[in-house]
């Protein structure tokens, strides 16, 4: 007698489980990534010196997709998922404190799903990221500056730096099979950062302080007829000029009544913001009667007139032919 049925059971059997077998050594298989980041751009402000601050405020906001597929007859237990930012430039060190932004779910007995496909959404204050984006930036000047480039080079151009952005996710798997996980490589989304130039109305430099033009305020002649033992005369000429500032040049030159001008002289202000010069001159002898006239200061720069300085004398000595220092070397006044 055949039996042909145990065989064939027996056959079924063996290839259930074998399938059993198989499906129980598959890894587990999972993916994530950054879809999108909003605003794609952070903006960092200079002073023309240094970077110093994030003008960017508000929320930086993130999507993301997750998917864990289990192998075998494995279910999902638990998952947890949350942004990785990193600094691109320098050191590749993480922003920290995301993790209180992290987003989790946990599954009870007859409730763990055999897959897990999950869009998420993470909001985090831009303010989170304004040390490192200021950092990076600063990094970058420095050395540009030991590249030889000075700071009006650096800060007059807008730079840029990055952060790489990455799902940071992790899960836990129940049931019978391989316990074994294959990541897939996640590829990376972009943080910009702008080290923007100096703005140029604050770092304008100040305007350089210039020394107003000197300006005569008031300007007073005192004249001393003197009569010589010789039977000679002269006159002293005492000017006291006021002016707006100490230190200023002040040109001048005498004037007589004649219409007759001497040479063009030059007086510093003191600290009081006056100068007083006093100059001698001879008078000519009017063989037809007593010498009468006046004298008075023209400025040449700047523009100011004195008031008149009046003489009527009577000398009897002969002067040289026109008026004349009394001091020497002698500088004629008039030719």
């Amino acid at each position: 007698m055949t039996f042909r049925t145990p065989f064939k059971v027996t056959a079924i059997g063996t290839v259930l489980a074998l399938a059993t077998s198989l499906s129980a050594q598959a890894e587990d298989f999972s993916s994530g990534w950054i879809k999108t980041v909003n605003p794609d751009w952070l903006v960092v402000k200079s002073d023309g010196k240094a970077y110093t601050h994030m003008s960017t405020g508000g929320n930086v906001k993130m999507t993301a997709r997750m998917n864990i597929m289990p192998g075998g007859v494995r279910r999902v237990k638990n998952w947890t998922a949350q942004p990785s930012v990193k600094m691109d430039y320098g050191q590749p060190t993480s922003v920290p404190g995301l993790g209180a932004f992290k987003i989790s779910k946990s599954y009870g007995v007859g409730q763990r799903p055999r897959e897990v496909g999950k869009n998420l959404n993470f909001t985090i204050p831009a303010a989170k990221f304004e040390g490192m984006a200021v950092a990076q930036c600063m990094r970058l000047a420095a050395d540009l500056k030991k590249g030889g480039l000075s700071y009006g080079q650096i800060f007059n151009v807008n730079r840029s730096v990055k952060f790489n952005v990455r799902l940071n996710y992790n899960y836990t798997t129940v049931g019978v099979g391989n316990k074994d996980k294959v990541w897939e490589v996640q590829p990376t989304k972009k943080l910009m950062v702008r080290c923007s130039r100096s703005d140029p109305q604050r770092t304008k430099p100040e305007p350089q302080r210039t020394t107003p033009a000197p300006k005569v305020l008031k300007s007073t002649m005192q004249l001393k007829e003197i009569a010589l033992p010789n039977g000679k005369c002269a006159v002293r000429l005492t000017t006291a000029i006021s002016t707006n500032q100490a230190n200023a040049t002040i040109k001048y030159q005498y004037v007589h009544g004649s219409g007759q001008k001497s040479p063009v002289y030059s007086v510093k202000t003191k600290a009081n913001k006056i100068a007083v010069v006093t100059k001698e001159w001879n008078v000519p002898n009017n063989p037809n009667g007593p010498e009468i006239g006046a004298f008075w200061m023209k400025g040449k720069g700047p523009s100011f007139t004195s008031n008149k300085g009046i003489y009527s004398m009577s000398c009897v000595g002969q002067a040289p032919s026109g008026f004349s220092t009394g001091k020497k070397p002698t500088v004629k006044l008039f030719k």
